[in-house]
């Protein structure tokens, strides 16, 4: 079994923040915790019905 990442916020440097999501990164706009919590939480649910789709397909 393989595992990945597939949603990951990062904050160093030089890059400071940003995301990676499954193989892609972006620059990220750090508000505060609570914005960064919500983009996080909604992020997660378009992945974890990605991988829903994923997987009744297969």
């Amino acid at each position: 079994m393989t595992h990945e990442v597939v949603l990951l916020y990062g904050n160093h440097a030089p890059k400071g923040p940003h995301i990676h999501w499954v193989s892609n990164e972006r620059s990220y706009q750090f508000v505060g915790l609570e914005r960064l919590l919500k983009d996080f939480i909604q992020e997660s649910a378009v992945e974890e019905k990605r991988y829903e789709n994923k997987t009744n397909r297969d």
